[in-house]
């Protein structure tokens, strides 16, 4: 029997009640009886769990729960009070770290109700426990509250019918379920229901998360075609967070919507980022970065961007990298000075704003008056209904915040500061309806049953679902404790959960190896899933061809056409070094992507991408070149090396903690390129000598002769007592970047195209912190001439050479097909 079937059978008995895990699956399953058995159903033949077992605590009528916020007060006003009493948490030397410690104070609060029953490694440990705990306790008392978490279950509180039996549904894969009925000493009128279901389901695990994804929507790319409603699918996987974006991706390549139906954490939404950025310009006394992570966030409807721009610019170009909220201010005074008074007026109300906000009682208020300043008119009002509903959404959570504060009679500091740090247990439920396949994430619907199940992704680690007494603590501070342990059972549940299930996992992912599930393996329930390599193939080859439809390519009748330079109105040339490059290559190459303005767009790729590169490239471009730029019109000399390299490390690590990298990836530049980074001007004394002037970054060039314009962008400008210098910065090996002459090609157009002189020039690469000087290349005027003479005769035949194989237009390459 089904498992739909056998909880359906169950409500057939009007003398049983069952228990579902949540709300969802109890309305999903009365709806499916109504369905199936074409008949009406009383509601309260069915409960969630949570209302259930509401009806076994006490109830409290002159004292308040305490909630999430209360735990945030009492978490703060005890490490004021009593924080230097914690021996084995907390270090009192490092009194900084004391705001951090917050969350997990709070967190642990509904956890000490076991503490009895846990013995310890270490007495210090209990101890410190034992005297939160105590505190918690008197301070409910003092104000009047109750934490529902430590009540103990008791028969004594039931005031219902017990004639009638009550079935909890899936006891095996709900934790709660099973320490509610402990508690309770395992009444008869309720009983665990754990449903053993064989199954025939098997699991395929892929080389890589990319060809599973693909074997997923190719599935449902059919279903499609099918007829099959989106309703009748279902997409599960552990770790949505960061599977989202890739299944976005393949969504849209595929054209098949999909619903996410999880929550996200409110420090996760564009009020939960702007709340932050704006503590750290507290935090960071009016810092430069922070500043300009939030004034040059296009998230945030600034009412005038440009001044918000300009304020940004004017920090840059006067090197002022750090405001103050007491005393002096450089930044203001910098301004009064160079009347920049537009400027002034929007620093000081950021300023004074941000000042109020985190110094008083008061945040929704000032909060208010901080944002109608300087957003548009109604705040977020024209941002779209997402955006404004989250925004709504935070400032309710503040002002319940704010509330609970106003109710007790203890003081908090930095009020605003607790919410935010409070911003991670805050689940914010989009209530934007969209059509599309839903996308659960694990463990949220392991009792649905749609007709086809698609649970991707299982990696042994993500599908892990256990707890024990006091969570918060490692196994090596633990001698003894209770711990519950249901993986299994949930993976057994999704076995069938759908008329039709998919089981999958990858052994590479998009961020890290991965191994299947544990249980399948014992089972023996896994298939190696073989991907054809012509799907690769065709499926680039239609891609590439759909691209070339909108060119002037489609319209060429013969393939001769493309030789005569008419045919494209060729009227000038333009000389830069990747131009040069392609067409030396490959004239035909650089045809196609200049003459035919084809784009090369990898969608697909069967081998994940770890890490971008070239998003890795510009992150290291900027970190180097926001400290320049610091720097811009001033000399650097080799006694401050030290602080320069600090400086550089600080640029460093606050870009990254603001960068779209995921973790992988960050710890992969950080392991690669911290090095090259931060010693950068360490390299650069030793390299040119004492007192380097920045001159120029980011700066273009040109020169012109007749029809032909030589161009192109040069990293870095400096000079030195010898001369000028070019530097170019990459992130790949010296080696490698030597062999080329973009360098000398630079300096051969900047020489000739007016006063400046380029002295020397050198590549800089980050990822072996060293510099090399280039050769002047004999070959480069000879490739210039050739490629000239050849744009003038519009000659773009193929080369061939070893390096056909890795082209990425070799789908549409006129060696693999005739065009007609």
């Amino acid at each position: 029997m089904k498992l739909k079937d056998t909880i359906l059978s169950y409500l057939d008995n009007p003398d049983i009640v069952l228990v579902f895990p949540t709300e969802t699956v109890k309305r999903y399953y009365l709806t499916e009886y109504v369905a199936s058995r074409k008949t009406s159903i009383l509601a309260d033949r069915s409960i969630a769990f949570d209302e259930f077992a509401k009806q076994f605590a006490p109830i409290s009528k002159d004292k308040k729960p305490a909630n999430k916020y209360i735990r945030t007060f009492f978490a703060s006003y005890f490490l004021n009070e009593k924080a230097d009493s914690l021996k084995y948490f907390y270090n009192p030397k490092y009194k900084e770290s004391k705001a951090r410690f917050i969350p997990f104070i709070s967190s642990i609060l509904p956890e000490l109700k076991t503490l009895d029953k846990v013995k310890m490694e270490d007495e210090n440990i209990k101890s410190d426990l034992k005297l939160i705990y105590d505190c918690y306790n008197k301070f409910l008392e003092k104000e009047k509250l109750f934490e529902p978490a430590f009540f103990t279950y008791d028969l004594k509180y039931y005031s219902g019918e017990r004639s009638k039996k009550y079935y909890l549904v899936a006891y095996d894969a709900e934790i709660n379920m099973q320490r509610f009925l402990e508690e309770l000493n395992y009444p008869s009128f309720i009983l665990p229901l754990s449903i053993s279901i064989n199954s025939n389901v098997r699991h395929k695990l892929f080389c890589n998360e990319k060809a599973e994804l693909c074997y997923l929507f190719d599935n449902l790319s059919k279903l499609c075609k099918e007829g099959i409603k989106a309703e009748e699918i279902i997409i599960s996987t552990p770790d949505i967070k960061r599977l989202k974006p890739y299944l976005e991706k393949e969504a849209m390549e595929y054209g098949i919507p999909l619903n996410f139906t999880s929550s996200v954490k409110l420090s996760e939404t564009i009020a939960g980022r702007l709340f932050k950025d704006l503590k750290s310009i507290y935090d960071e006394s009016l810092s430069f970065y922070s500043l300009e992570r939030f004034l040059l966030n296009p998230s945030y409807p600034f009412e005038d961007r440009e001044c918000a721009k300009s304020l940004v610019m004017a920090l840059t170009e006067n090197g002022l990298l750090k405001g103050s909220f007491t005393g002096d201010d450089r930044i203001e005074e910098s301004f009064v000075k160079k009347k920049l008074f537009k400027q002034l007026n929007l620093y000081r109300i950021i300023k004074r704003g941000v000042q109020r906000l985190f110094e008083s009682n008061e945040m929704t208020k000032n909060l208010h008056i901080l944002l109608t300043s300087i957003l548009v008119k109604g705040e977020f009002e024209q941002c779209d209904e997402e955006v404004r509903n989250s925004y709504a959404f935070a400032v309710k959570e503040l002002f319940k915040f704010q509330s609970d504060l106003e109710s007790l009679s203890i003081k908090v500091d930095a009020p605003f500061s607790s919410f935010i740090s409070t911003m991670d247990t805050i689940n914010y439920v989009s209530s934007e309806r969209k059509s599309g396949i839903r996308v659960f994430s694990y463990s949220e619907d392991y009792l649905l049953t749609p007709l086809y199940h698609f649970v991707i992704s299982l990696d042994d680690e993500d599908v892990k679902v256990s707890e024990s007494d006091l969570n918060f603590l490692e196994d090596y501070e633990v001698v003894v404790r209770q711990s519950y342990d249901v993986t299994s059972a949930l993976l057994n549940y999704y076995k069938v959960a759908g008329e039709n299930v998919f089981l999958s996992s990858s052994r590479e992912t998009y961020s890290s190896s991965s191994n299947p599930p544990m249980l399948f393996l014992e089972e023996k329930i896994i298939d190696d899933a073989i991907t054809l390599p012509e799907r690769e193939i065709s499926y680039a080859t239609k891609q590439s061809l759909m691209k070339s439809e909108a060119t002037p390519f489609s319209r060429l009748n013969r393939d001769e056409d493309i030789r005569y330079k008419k045919k494209f109105n060729i009227c000038e040339i333009k000389v830069t070094y990747s131009a040069l490059k392609d067409y030396i290559m490959c004239p035909y190459l650089s045809y196609l992507k200049k003459g035919v303005n084809i784009a090369y767009d990898n969608v697909t790729q069967f081998e994940p991408n770890t890490i971008d590169m070239a998003e890795a490239g510009n992150f290291l471009h900027n970190t180097i070149e926001n400290f320049l730029t610091s720097h811009s019109g001033k000399t650097l000399y080799s006694k401050n090396r030290e602080e320069y390299k600090k400086e550089l490390e600080e640029i460093f690590y606050s870009l990254l903690s603001t960068s779209p990298f995921d973790t992988f990836s960050r710890e992969y530049i950080k392991n690669t390129f911290f090095d090259g980074v931060v010693n950068f001007t360490h390299n650069l004394f030793d390299t040119f000598g004492e007192g380097i002037a920045i001159l120029g970054i980011e700066g273009k060039f040109e020169k012109k002769e007749e029809d032909v314009t030589y161009e192109g962008r040069y990293d870095i400008y400096l000079e030195n007592s010898e001369g000028g210098v070019i530097i170019d910065l990459k992130s790949k090996k010296i080696d490698e970047i030597l062999k080329t002459y973009q360098l000398p090609f630079y300096k051969m157009v900047i020489n000739s195209a007016g006063d400046e002189k380029v002295n020397k020039t050198a590549y800089y690469s980050i990822q072996d912190s060293k510099f090399g000087l280039p050769k002047d290349s004999e070959q480069l005027e000879n490739d210039i001439k050739t490629f000239v003479d050849g744009e003038r005769e519009g000659l773009f035949n193929t080369n061939v050479s070893k390096e056909c194989g890795k082209c990425n237009f070799r789908a549409v390459c006129r060696r693999r097909f005739n065009i007609q």
